[in-house]
C-alpha cells in the first residue's frame, strides 16, 4: 500500500466526480494536518501522525445536506526502544502507514455564502500497515498489517474566496475500530486506529460566484 498510489488514486477520484457532476453543486476540497491516535499504548511512538485527505462533496445546489466520500492517509516514522516488551532490548525503527475510504453525508450551512460552517459523519473502511527495522540486537525487519470498518465523524468552516477557491480548517474524528498486530512473536498487540484529526482545508467548489 503505497502512498503515491493512494493520492493519485484519490485525486483522479476527485476529477474524476467534480466533472460527471458539474449539474450540481460541490468542493473537492484537500486537507493537510495532525492526528492523534487515541489508542496511545497500541501506537507508541507514532501516536502523533501527519495527515492527507481529500473529500468531495456534492449535491442539487438548493440542498443543505450533501453525500460526501473521502480518501486519507496518515504516515508515521520513529525510533522505539523495547527493553520493556521483550525478553532483550530491541531497539530500531517503526513505520506505519494508516489509509482511510470514507462515504457520508454532510450538513452545509449557509451553502450559497462566502463562510459555510458544516458537520458530518459516515462510515469508513481503515487499513494499517506497519514495518520494524530492528537495529539491536540484529538487523532484520518485520511487517503486519490490519484492516477494520468504523464511523466518522467530522466539522469545520471555510470560506469561498475569489469565484471558486475555498480556504479553511477541519476537525475529523474516527472511531468503533479495532486492530492487531503480530511481528514474528517479537511484538503481539491488540487496540484499534480511532483518531481525533485538525488540518487546513485547501480546495475549490462549483459552481462559480
Amino acid at each position: 500500500m503505497k502512498r503515491s498510489l493512494i493520492l493519485a488514486a484519490a485525486v483522479l477520484t476527485a476529477c474524476t466526480a467534480s466533472s460527471r457532476l458539474a449539474s450540481a453543486s460541490g468542493d473537492v476540497n484537500f486537507v493537510i494536518g495532525e492526528r492523534s491516535m487515541a489508542n496511545k499504548d497500541f501506537w507508541t511512538p507514532n501516536e502523533n501522525q501527519t495527515a492527507f485527505g481529500v473529500n468531495v462533496e456534492f449535491g442539487p445546489g438548493s440542498w443543505p445536506i450533501h453525500f460526501v466520500v473521502g480518501a486519507n492517509l496518515s504516515y508515521a516514522d520513529n525510533h522505539f526502544d523495547l527493553k520493556n516488551m521483550a525478553p532483550v532490548t530491541v531497539d530500531g525503527t517503526y513505520k506505519t502507514e494508516l489509509a482511510e475510504v470514507s462515504a457520508g453525508l454532510r450538513w452545509i450551512f449557509n451553502r450559497n455564502g462566502r463562510t459555510r460552517f458544516y458537520i458530518g459523519g459516515g462510515a469508513s473502511g481503515v487499513g494499517l500497515v506497519t514495518e520494524v527495522n530492528e537495529e539491536n540486537p540484529a538487523r532484520r525487519t518485520f511487517d503486519d498489517n490490519a484492516r477494520s470498518f468504523g464511523g466518522y465523524v467530522e466539522g469545520g468552516v471555510y470560506w469561498r474566496t475569489g469565484s471558486r477557491f475555498n480556504v479553511g480548517i477541519q476537525a475529523r474524528g474516527l472511531l468503533g475500530t479495532d486492530a492487531m498486530i503480530d511481528f514474528s512473536g517479537l511484538i503481539h498487540s491488540e487496540g484499534d486506529m480511532d483518531y481525533v484529526q485538525g488540518g487546513l482545508i485547501l480546495g475549490w467548489g462549483w459552481p462559480g460566484k
